[in-house]
């Protein structure tokens, strides 16, 4: 746990799980929901909720009420604060990130902020908190008191808060008057700043500041702000002065500065900063978080000078635009229209409303609008337009995929290195995906999450990486790309392999697709970095079994020896034991320590084990102790009404042959007379027929070259590679 956020207290609360930490007020939560489990974010970031719950208040069957629209609620709890004692009631909510960005007073109780749910302070008596299936609703047991002026909704569609009375910033003042009269109040000021020492003069460079910024003169306001920090400490902690410092940021394109000046413990919940911290959500793409800051500081943004305000004024019409609100974003750019705008704003209005366009259900229209911006002077506009041709090209199908990707290249090149950029590289992951072109794809999204390495957006980039990559392996172990490129891929992308279970069953089916392919160095090479970084206990037994097997099929005794010795683990299943135990003696068999290997296995009457002593019995050319083993592997009479498949058929020519080279007469003889009818049917009837006829002549002489040219296939390994070839390697234990 950061020590920030300690202590970590949890609440007795009967069927439900309360923490209770403390964390600075720059510390802001996101939630994040993967079927019953949760994941809270906790980082520096905009202090608005992601959405935005809304009241309305209305008269139900029992009176007045207040309902909170929200879904996916199925209880309240009540708690107590444990240190002020409060009683709160919480309503958790099943969709992340659904919060309030602000108190809403009632004469009965309180709507407290928050990041995720509804948080209710009763602050009388007899109140009632029911739910229903779309809302929480708060009722009184006698009568609920609220009208239009005592409940402050989060404003929505274009309306605003009500302006508080006071404001750090005051424009209009600081602009000691018109534009006529710049040029002299500038010399009056500087003369000031000259004139006074100490404190007043950084009051006085204060006061050059605020008349630079309120005129829009953006860079000499960061200028002097800037010196001011440096030579007046006192100053410099004033929450007014970090305001306009982190406003100059923003406008500065200094995004992490401004990020960092905001979240100062000084402007926690001002509103004029959450001005500020809506620009900067909508500069990051955040566009929940935007469009609710801006929704409750519009107010604000008409007394910045009009470089400003359009600047504001185009983030927040796009922000409304990104959460559905074309209502509010056409109001908003009307407002940009009619303030006479450069011509590089009207380009970017436009833009925006061919956006609008598009979501109203006019996308001819947009397109008109979008083609006359392809070549505008205003280099950003024209690639955006270009951009929102291709996409919709691609999704109207008049481009295929392969022609709106090779768009979307080109325009990597015709603004680069921020938000746009970003915004491309992020599209061409997911269609080089669809395209299943993934190593491009992956490449493509890994470029995008550099541009911003600590923010958010590149950890959603990382998490649709890990979706890819997940999905190439998990789903269908890698095989809609050939083997070779799969595991290159994987070695290229492998800190993307998820933790636990579910990184462990990626790794085996992208193992058992190389030994499918016979691709058996690079499976062991696999499964040898697993079990030495991954896996403990049993598993990493289990899968030290499958290494070992895999060094065994490829010539290798030593390494799979190896990979048995480091996977010891104590209190296995006697099936991985016995497996182990069988491995191990193939593979001291395969070193020339038969002996070893036999006494290794001596006792296990097991059929993996009676084949291979078999195997290395026959390999010891002892005939006689081969023939009693081989003899266990087949029936003591042949089946009836079927013939024999074909490891049956094979183990009556093994043993044949095993009778034949010790000379036992005898076991031949009986083995012709039970066999003869059925092999004789059988596709190696001939060979057979060839062996048992040393019976009556009592000598193996004659027969010594022909048994040269038959060839026993080890039946230990020929059972395993069987397995192989029905089923995956993962499937051996």
């Amino acid at each position: 746990m950061a020590p920030q956020f300690a202590p970590v207290d949890i609440l007795p609360l009967a069927g439900a799980t309360v923490l209770r930490l403390s964390a600075p007020v720059t510390q802001v939560p996101r939630m994040s929901k993967d079927e019953n489990t949760w994941t809270v974010d906790i980082r520096r970031r905009s202090p608005l909720p992601v959405q935005a719950i809304s009241n309305v208040l209305g008269k139900g069957k029992e009176g007045p009420e207040v309902k909170f629209l929200v879904k996916s609620v199925s209880r309240l709890l009540s708690l107590s604060h444990p240190e002020l004692g409060d009683r709160l009631i919480v309503a958790p909510i099943g969709e992340p990130n659904l919060g309030s960005a602000k108190i809403d007073e009632f004469p009965q109780f309180r709507a407290l902020p928050s990041y995720q749910g509804v948080v209710l302070q009763p602050t009388a008596e007899g109140l009632v908190v029911a739910l229903t299936p779309r809302a929480v609703v708060v009722r009184s047991r006698d009568e609920l008191i609220v009208s239009d002026d005592t409940a402050r909704s989060l404003p929505r569609g274009g309306e605003s808060a009500s302006i508080p009375p006071i404001k750090m910033l005051d424009l209009e003042a600081d602009r000691l008057g018109s534009d006529e009269d710049y040029l002299r109040n500038l010399q009056g000021l500087q003369r000031t700043v000259v004139e006074t020492t100490g404190i007043q003069q950084g009051l006085a460079r204060l006061d050059l500041a605020r008349f630079f910024f309120s005129h829009g003169r953006i860079a000499e306001a960061t200028g002097m702000l800037n010196l001011i920090a440096q030579e007046n400490r006192r100053l410099s902690d004033d929450p007014a002065f970090k305001l306009l410092l982190g406003a100059s940021q923003f406008l500065s394109d200094k995004f992490d500065d401004a990020q960092k000046t905001l979240s100062s413990t000084a402007l926690a919940g001002e509103w004029e900063a959450n001005l500020w911290q809506a620009a900067l959500a909508a500069s990051g793409q955040d566009w929940g978080p935007a469009a609710i800051g801006f929704s409750e500081t519009l107010p604000l943004i008409e007394s910045f000078p009009s470089n400003v305000r359009n600047k504001l004024f185009l983030l927040a019409a796009e922000a409304d635009l990104q959460v559905g609100d074309t209502g509010a974003a056409s109001l908003l750019l009307g407002k940009i229209l009619s303030s006479e705008p450069t011509e590089f704003e009207t380009a970017q209005v436009d833009f925006l409303e061919g956006q609008r366009l598009l979501q109203d259900g006019q996308p001819e229209e947009a397109k008109a609008i979008w083609k006359g911006l392809k070549y505008n002077r205003h280099r950003p506009t024209s690639a955006r337009a270009r951009h929102a041709l291709a996409k919709l090209g691609i999704e109207e199908g008049t481009l295929t995929q392969k022609e709106g990707i090779e768009q979307l290249e080109q325009l990597r090149f015709a603004w680069r290195g921020d938000k746009f950029e970003f915004a491309i590289l992020s599209e061409l992951g997911d269609r080089y995906a669809d395209e299943q072109d993934f190593r491009k794809s992956l490449h493509s999204l890994r470029q995008a999450a550099s541009y911003f390495p600590h923010s958010e957006r590149a950890d959603n980039v990382a998490r649709r990486m890990k979706e890819i990559f997940e999905g190439m392996y998990i789903d269908d172990g890698g095989r809609r790309i050939p083997p070779l490129s799969s595991i290159a891929l994987y070695e290229e992308f492998k800190e993307l392999t998820p933790l636990g279970e579910k990184g462990d069953m990626m790794i085996a089916k992208l193992a058992d697709r190389l030994v499918d392919v016979d691709l058996l160095e690079q499976a062991g090479n696999l499964l040898d970095e697993q079990v030495e970084f991954r896996l403990e206990g049993e598993e990493k037994a289990r899968v030290g079994n499958r290494l070992s097997l895999i060094r065994l099929l490829e010539g290798d005794p030593e390494m799979s020896l190896a990979a048995l010795d480091k996977t010891n683990v104590d209190n296995l299943s006697k099936e991985l034991t016995q497996q182990r135990l069988h491995l191990r003696a193939r593979a001291l068999a395969e070193l020339d320590k038969k002996d070893e290997a036999l006494q290794l296995i001596a006792s296990d009457e097991s059929l993996d084990a009676i084949r291979l002593k078999s195997d290395i019995l026959w390999d010891m050319r002892r005939w006689d102790d081969a023939g009693k083993m081989l003899g266990k592997l087949i029936p003591a009479s042949p089946p009836e009404g079927r013939p024999l498949n074909e490891e049956e058929s094979q183990g009556v020519i093994n043993l044949a042959i095993a009778q034949t080279m010790a000379g036992d007469n005898e076991g031949l003889k009986l083995l012709r007379d039970s066999y003869k009818t059925i092999m004789s049917d059988g596709p190696q009837g001939d060979t057979f027929k060839l062996l048992t006829s040393s019976v009556d002549s009592g000598s193996v002489t004659s027969i010594a070259d022909e048994l040269k040219q038959v060839s026993q296939v080890q039946a230990f390994m020929k059972q395993y590679r069987d397995r192989l070839k029905s089923s995956p390697l993962s499937k051996i234990n």
